[in-house]
């Protein structure tokens, strides 16, 4: 006898699937070039048409893409999203000038990508030196110890056979590279080439979102619509529990949200410690 709960979800699959042409339409209609061309980065309701067709397009591409081989990871990531994306929608719908704040919180990403890049190549630097110190001293060692040359050659051998296993299984995208520069070669290279590139580019952010979230955060504060009394820029996770307080799906968001995101992180981490 077939499973009925396999049944269930086959056809709630199918489901979802008739609904990629209707998602497209409605995609296309808000996102026409007389729309576009209309856009004010400094008007609420821009923006919530703007979120409104680019989510549009982002559900139709989940259900291109995730829903013709259905897998546990794909499903968890896109229920997470969908999950945001109505509390989104319903701020939207309950005042437009949330369209702000969605704003507002679009440059800070903006702003903490180009923050970690940069401190992620500062670890990368850091990581390459402390390689080569500890080849150079492998290295001093086998030299120093007794033995034919033959057996010191050896020895110099596994000792950078060692270090340059540990270098492939840390996460580095320029450990490969290392392998045939040598490491301390590779973090000059990355502190005088991709170092002042990734200063350049969060400088660069900075300066231009600087006058944008100014802005931004002028316009919420002169709205009191929003939660009665202007707008607070607390930490995200404060943000989401403080403006979600006046809307209906602030228990059911806070009782799947964290689970969801419990689930996926604990899946990746089990997927990348598989890969070792």
């Amino acid at each position: 006898m077939p499973d009925p709960s396999y049944s269930n979800i086959q056809k709630l699959i199918r489901e979802i699937l008739a609904r990629q042409e209707r998602v497209d339409q409605l995609a296309q209609k808000i996102r026409t070039p007389e729309i576009l061309e209309k856009f004010d980065k400094r008007n609420a309701r821009s923006w919530c048409v703007a979120v409104a067709g680019d989510v549009l397009i982002r559900v139709r591409l989940f259900i291109e893409q995730n829903f013709k081989v259905v897998e546990t990871v794909g499903v968890i990531a896109v229920a997470r999203y969908l999950l945001e994306l109505n509390v989104w929608m319903s701020l939207f719908r309950h005042d437009e000038n949330y369209g702000l704040v969605y704003f507002g919180e679009l440059l800070d990403t903006q702003r903490r990508f180009y923050t970690d890049t940069l401190a992620q190549v500062e670890r990368e630097i850091a990581f390459l030196e402390s390689l080569e110190v500890r080849e150079r001293a492998a290295l001093t060692e086998a030299h120093n110890s007794s033995g034919s040359p033959r057996e010191i050659i050896a020895k110099d051998k596994l000792a950078s056979d060692n270090i340059d296993k540990e270098a492939t299984r840390h996460f580095s995208i320029y450990a490969r590279a290392a392998l045939t520069n040598g490491y301390g070669f590779q973090a000059h290279l990355v502190r005088t080439k991709a170092l002042p590139q990734a200063k350049e580019a969060l400088t660069m952010v900075e300066r231009r979102n600087a006058g944008s979230m100014k802005a931004s955060l002028q316009l919420c504060e002169n709205s009191s619509r929003i939660d009665g009394s202007g707008v607070k820029w607390p930490t995200r996770s404060a943000w989401w529990r403080n403006t979600t307080m006046s809307i209906p799906l602030r228990v059911s968001f806070f009782t799947q949200r964290q689970p969801v995101s419990r689930l996926t992180r604990r899946t990746w981490k089990c997927l990348n410690l598989r890969c070792f």
